[in-house]
């Protein structure tokens, strides 16, 4: 995965608001994402469930992560190398 490719994905998804009950926009984000090389869904709940697609052999990796927020608008910027929007993300680009 490129650093562009990273900085836009978390740049489109820190641009949506997702307040705790209503991250549907950021889920289907990341499942639309999910599905260039993963088997992807969202559950019952609303959480994003992707495997990789191929073989049923060897290890099965779970990550989780918050895609809520707490409400209000923070607008999304980058400045030196880091993203600001609903926290500070330091791009580490080569």
């Amino acid at each position: 995965m490129s650093s562009d490719y990273a900085l836009k994905l978390l740049r489109s998804m820190l641009e949506l608001y997702s307040p705790s009950g209503k991250e549907g926009e950021v889920a289907s984000l990341l499942k639309g994402e999910m599905e260039i090389g993963y088997r992807a869904q969202v559950d019952g709940v609303g959480n994003v469930i992707g495997a990789i697609k191929g073989s049923s052999e060897g290890p099965e990796v779970l990550l989780c992560g918050h895609m809520d927020t707490v409400p209000g608008f923070i607008r999304v910027k980058e400045v030196n190398g880091n993203l600001y929007g609903r926290g500070l993300l330091t791009l580490n680009r080569p």
